[in-house]
């Protein structure tokens, strides 16, 4: 049994010009929050950011079955929405 809790982006995030915006507002607020290296290690994992829907695609792809995948509410329509996943792979015999 594989469970995650990740952010998950909506469709809004798959346009490649909010994803630089995107890049960019990360890098700028973790610069002033945090740090130069932490600030670009958030820009660089925006594009690491997946929807449910791919989410359940790459589990698909991997073997994994009896998925669900539940989209909790974000406060802020711009601030990633977390998700629940759970699934499993089948034991091969051998």
């Amino acid at each position: 049994m594989l469970s995650i809790a990740d952010v998950g982006g909506s469709k809004l995030w798959q346009s490649p010009l909010i994803k630089f915006f995107l890049r960019i507002a990360a890098f700028v607020y973790f610069l002033f929050q945090e740090n130069f290296h932490r600030a670009w290690a958030e820009a660089e994992a925006v594009s690491n950011v997946l929807s449910k829907e791919e989410w359940f695609d790459l589990l698909v792809e991997t073997g994994f079955r009896n998925i669900k995948i539940k989209k909790l509410k974000s406060k802020y329509r711009w601030v990633p929405e977390p998700l629940v996943i759970q699934a499993s792979k089948s034991k091969s015999r051998g």
